[in-house]
Parts: C-alpha cells; sequence; structure tokens
C-alpha cells in the first residue's frame, strides 16, 4: 500500500489540528476563569479532590451554555481532526457524518457513513444512532454502462 500525503489535505490537516489546540486553550483558559470566579464567590472550598467538591465544581461548571458549548465545539475540532488525519494516509476513504434534529416529533438521530473507492470495487457502510446499519459492496465488472 502506498501512502502519498497531498499538499491540499497537508493544508486542512494543518489548519484542523491549528483549531482543535485554540479550541482546547479556550476551554482551559474558561474553566480556570470560571473555578477562579467560582472559588471567589465562595461556592467551593479548597479541596478538590474531595468527591463532594469535585462533583459540585462539575455540576457548576456544566451548568454554563458556555463551558458546554466550548466542550462541544472541542469534540468537534477533534472528530474533523480524526477524519482529515484518515483522510491524508488513505486517499480512496470517504468519510462523513450526519446530524438529524426532527423538530415537530422530537427524535434527532447521529450517523455516520465511510466509502473506500478503488478501480475495481466499491464499498459503503452507514451506522446511526437509531439502530441502523447499512452495508454494500459492489464489483466493477464493466468500465462502461449503457
Amino acid at each position: 500500500m502506498k501512502i502519498t500525503l497531498y499538499p491540499i489535505d497537508v493544508g486542512y490537516l494543518s489548519i484542523s489540528a491549528i483549531c482543535t489546540v485554540l479550541s482546547f486553550i479556550g476551554l482551559q483558559y474558561w474553566i480556570e476563569v470560571s473555578y477562579v470566579k467560582l472559588k471567589s464567590d465562595g461556592l467551593m472550598g479548597e479541596n478538590l479532590l474531595h468527591p463532594s467538591v469535585a462533583n459540585r465544581v462539575l455540576e457548576l461548571l456544566l451548568s454554563s451554555y458556555t463551558t458546554v458549548a466550548l466542550v462541544v465545539n472541542f469534540v468537534i475540532n477533534i472528530f474533523v481532526l480524526i477524519i482529515l488525519s484518515l483522510k491524508c494516509v488513505i486517499v480512496h476513504l470517504s468519510l462523513g457524518g450526519e446530524v438529524l434534529w426532527a423538530g415537530q416529533r422530537c427524535k434527532s438521530s447521529l450517523g455516520y457513513a465511510a466509502r473506500y473507492n478503488i478501480d475495481n470495487m466499491v464499498a459503503s457502510g452507514q451506522i446511526t444512532s437509531t439502530e441502523l446499519l447499512l452495508l454494500a459492496m459492489f464489483r466493477k465488472c464493466l468500465k462502461r454502462f449503457f
């Protein structure tokens, strides 16, 4: 198996890595500022190793919409970084994902898809959080169909 890195893929990969690092730094800074603010307000004690104090800190941090948004942003950046890393190494692999929200029925779904395409074969698969798994493989017999 020959591994080649294309300049455009490496460019996207470096941008994604920088965004992931910036997202992590932003999340770390927000948690530190929030912790200092909670500590100065007297909402928590000095001992973070005690389970009840640690649970209270986690509860207070996760009650902030900003904290949740920064965590979601960091997770999405890691997901994109992993996909781009795989795409740089395995050229014939395509990966994707989808998020679905049906507001009237209050249903949501998260799905992942992959396709591997070479000269004489295409294999694809999809898995969703609604317990759906689709797998397919096609072998190319003719170069041209009429």
